[in-house]
């Protein structure tokens, strides 16, 4: 069922807190509060990009790797012709509301916020049309952290999702190297995969606690990309 005159929820102007569709104001932190990354991440990255949101005290979640299920779920709200990124944010976002979601959950869903020629720069103003649809409470459908809205939870914040991309980026790499050189592949993903969680976690610290964290990695499985 649909309300086309449902309120929906929102960030308050300064972005320090979310506007429910009650028009009561909720703290970032608050426990009915999940912010959702939606964007495509690997595990590496889904891990760290989290890590982030609760180094700020939020609880939060990423959605995983688009799937074939995914896909079928963005048919519910798009024609099919959209570019792929586009219909798999759409997919995962419309998956969580319907597989996931508690109805009590105030829910901010992390993707494109952007102006620009193509259709991921109406995202703004498509999912206010797709929220109205869906007829669902106390969900921020759009938010993206950039320097207009001061990366939403500020300078620092915007650094860990930046490091969470790149070193999430780099272990995937790197675990495709070892799957394809590695003597033996068994042993070697299991320690690549201790190795890169010690790495994980050291993003909840400083940059020095992951640089640090980052040499013991590399010295751990140098050894392990030999034939």
């Amino acid at each position: 069922m649909t309300d086309a005159n449902i309120h929906l929820a929102k960030f308050s102007d300064n972005y320090k807190h979310i506007i429910d569709s009650e028009g009561q104001k909720v703290k970032l932190n608050d426990p009915r509060v999940m912010h959702i990354w939606a964007l495509e991440a690997n595990e590496h990255t889904g891990k760290m990009t989290t890590n982030a949101f609760r180094k700020q005290g939020w609880r939060a979640m990423y959605r995983g790797k688009t799937t074939n299920e995914t896909l079928q779920y963005a048919r519910n709200l798009i024609l099919g012709r959209e570019c792929l990124p586009f219909a798999a944010v759409a997919g995962a976002t419309y998956r969580d509301i319907m597989e996931r979601r508690p109805e009590n959950e105030i829910s901010v869903y992390y993707h494109f916020d952007q102006e620009g020629p193509c259709q991921n720069g109406a995202w703004p103003l498509i999912w206010e049309t797709f929220g109205k649809r869906l007829g669902k409470k106390n969900i921020v459908y759009c938010a993206y952290p950039h320097i207009k809205n001061n990366y939403i939870g500020g300078q620092f914040f915007a650094i860990r999702l930046v490091t969470a991309y790149i070193l999430g980026a780099l272990l995937e790499e790197a675990e495709m190297v070892l799957k394809v050189l590695a003597k033996d592949k068994e042993f070697a993903l299991k320690v690549f995969q201790a190795e890169s969680d010690k790495v994980i976690e050291s993003t909840n610290g400083s940059l020095l606690a992951i640089e640090l964290s980052l040499k013991k990695w590399a010295k751990a499985v140098r050894p392990l990309q030999i034939h």
